[in-house]
C-alpha cells in the first residue's frame, strides 16, 4: 500500500511527499472529481456529466438553458443532482456564455459550478466537495487571463451580489486556473490537440511541477466503465520515501522555452527543476558551436528511438496538458552531444536501466539516478527523456507528447499515458542501438 503525506514544501507551498518507498509502475494516487466541466467549444458533442463524446442521433439537449447536452437518460439524471441542478441550469441561461471567447465561457462555466457549492443560499453539492474546493490553493487575482472573467463575472452576479462576490470570484478563477486539468480530445483531422472539458482534483491538485517527474497522469474518460472521470497517477520509475511526488504540467518533451513560458504565463513562476537547470545552457538552433554542429544537427541526431536513419526529431506543438519539441540543446561546445559518446547499455544504465542488487538479496529497478551532487546532467537528461518520452508521431508530423510509464510493478513493458503507445525495454534498448549505430556510421 502506497503512503503519501501533505506537507508544506519550501518555495512551493503544499505538496505531496512519499511516507514509505514506492514502485516503478505503482499506483500513487487515484480519485474522483471535486467538479468536472466541458468546453464551450464542445458543449453539444459532449456529455456535461461523464465527458464521453456524445452520438448525434442519441443526445439529450437541455432546452432550459441550451448550454448542456447528455449521452444518456442515466447521465441526465445524475447531472441533475451535481454539475447540472436546477439552479446551475438557470444559472447558465443567464450567463450569455455563447458571447464570449471560449476561453472565458470555460471559466466562467467553473466559476458557476463552484458557486452552486459554496453558495450559503444554495443546497447543491456533495460536503465533500464543497470541503474540498475551499482547500484548493489560489494565486491572486493579477492574471491576465482572469481579467475578462472577472468582467464577465461583474456582469453576470450584478450590482446588488458584486461587492459580496468580487473577492470569491477571483479566488474561484485562480483556483480554476491553477488547479484544472485538461481532459483531451480527440485529435483533429490535421492532428492538433485540444481540450474536450477540465477536472478538478483535490489531492492531484497538490502535486508539484518538475520537467522530469516522477509519476504520469491517466485516465480513461471514453471508457464504459461507470467511473469514467477517475484519474490515476503512477509511478514513472522508483520514488524513494520522503522524496517529492511530481508530475509535468505539460507534455514532458516540450523545450525550455516553451516550459518556461507556459510556467511563467500560467502558473506564476520560473521553474529551476534539475532539468532546466541542465537546459538552460543549451545553445539556440541557430547558434554553432566549435565542432560545427547546430541545433538543426541535433534534431536529426536526437531523432525519436524508432525513427529511420537520417530522420528529424518531430514537432510536439503546443497542446494544452493542463489547465495544468524542439529537442536539447547543447552550448558546451566541447561536448556537444552525450548521446554520441555513450554505448546505448550506458544510456540505458544513467537512467534507471541496469538492475542493482538490493540489500535484502531480491533484485529490484534502481531508481532513476541523478549525478553524485544530485543534480541532473546532460547524459541523465537524454536518458530519462529516451525512457519516458512517447516517440509515436500523429497525423502531421506532431509527435504525442505522452509519458511512458511500467505496466505493473516493475514492468518491462512501457506505455503511453496519451495515446496508449506500448514499448518494452528489451525493444528500446535495441532500438536505441540501431540509432546510435546510425549515429557513428554518419559521423563517420
Amino acid at each position: 500500500m502506497v503512503a503519501i503525506e501533505t506537507v508544506e514544501i519550501e518555495g512551493s507551498g503544499r505538496g505531496l511527499i512519499a511516507v514509505t518507498p514506492i514502485a516503478a509502475g505503482e499506483l500513487v494516487l487515484r480519485e474522483s472529481p471535486v467538479i468536472l466541466t466541458v468546453t464551450q467549444e464542445l458543449h453539444r458533442d459532449v456529455c456535461t456529466h461523464c465527458l464521453r463524446y456524445i452520438d448525434a442521433a442519441a443526445a439529450i439537449r437541455c432546452h432550459a438553458c441550451s448550454q448542456a447536452s447528455f449521452c444518456h437518460e442515466r447521465c441526465q439524471q445524475r447531472a441533475a443532482r451535481q454539475a447540472h441542478s436546477a439552479d446551475i441550469c438557470s444559472s447558465m441561461a443567464r450567463a450569455e456564455l455563447d458571447d464570449l471567447p471560449f476561453e472565458v465561457a470555460d471559466q466562467a462555466r467553473f466559476i458557476i459550478q463552484a458557486q452552486d457549492l459554496i453558495d450559503p443560499e444554495k443546497s447543491g453539492g456533495a460536503l465533500w466537495k464543497k470541503k474540498a474546493l475551499a482547500q484548493l490553493q489560489s494565486a491572486g487575482d493579477e492574471h491576465a487571463d482572469s481579467k475578462e472573467v472577472l468582467r464577465w463575472a461583474e456582469k453576470y452576479f450584478g450590482p446588488e451580489k458584486w461587492p459580496t462576490w468580487k473577492v470569491a470570484a477571483a479566488k474561484l478563477a485562480s483556483q480554476d486556473r491553477i488547479n484544472s486539468y485538461g481532459i483531451m480530445a480527440l485529435p483533429r483531422p490535421d492532428g492538433e490537440r485540444h481540450i474536450r472539458g477540465s477536472g478538478t482534483y483535490q489531492m492531484s491538485s497538490l502535486l508539484n511541477h518538475d520537467c522530469m517527474p516522477n509519476v504520469a497522469r491517466y485516465d480513461d474518460f471514453d471508457g464504459a466503465q461507470e467511473d469514467n472521470a477517475i484519474v490515476e497517477f503512477r509511478a514513472m520509475h522508483d520514488i524513494p520515501a520522503h522524496a517529492q511526488i511530481t508530475q509535468s504540467y505539460f507534455p514532458i518533451s516540450w523545450s525550455y522555452t516553451e516550459r518556461q513560458q507556459r510556467c511563467q504565463e500560467q502558473y506564476g513562476f520560473t521553474c529551476t527543476c534539475s532539468r532546466c537547470q541542465v537546459e538552460q545552457h543549451w545553445s539556440e538552433e541557430t547558434s554553432e558551436g566549435e565542432d560545427g554542429m547546430t541545433g538543426a544537427d541535433l534534431k536529426t541526431h536526437l531523432a525519436p528511438v524508432g525513427a529511420p536513419p537520417g530522420a528529424e526529431a518531430i514537432s510536439t506543438g503546443t497542446s494544452t496538458f493542463g489547465a495544468k519539441e524542439d529537442v536539447p540543446r547543447d552550448a558546451d561546445t566541447s561536448n556537444p552531444i552525450v548521446v554520441q559518446q555513450q554505448t546505448p547499455q550506458e544510456i540505458g544504465d544513467a537512467a534507471g536501466q541496469h538492475v542493482s542488487q538490493s540489500g535484502d538479496g531480491n533484485d529490484s529497478t534502481a531508481v532513476d539516478t541523478e549525478s553524485e551532487d544530485g543534480e541532473a546532467d546532460e547524459a541523465y537528461v537524454m536518458a530519462y527523456l529516451g525512457r519516458h518520452m512517447c516517440p509515436q508521431e500523429l497525423q502531421s508530423g506532431v509527435a504525442c507528447g505522452g509519458s511512458m510509464t511500467p505496466v505493473g510493478v516493475h514492468g518491462d513493458t512501457y506505455v503511453c499515458n496519451m495515446c496508449d503507445f506500448e514499448r518494452s525495454e528489451t525493444e528500446r534498448i535495441a532500438e536505441l542501438a540501431r540509432t546510435f549505430q546510425s549515429v557513428m556510421d554518419e559521423a563517420d
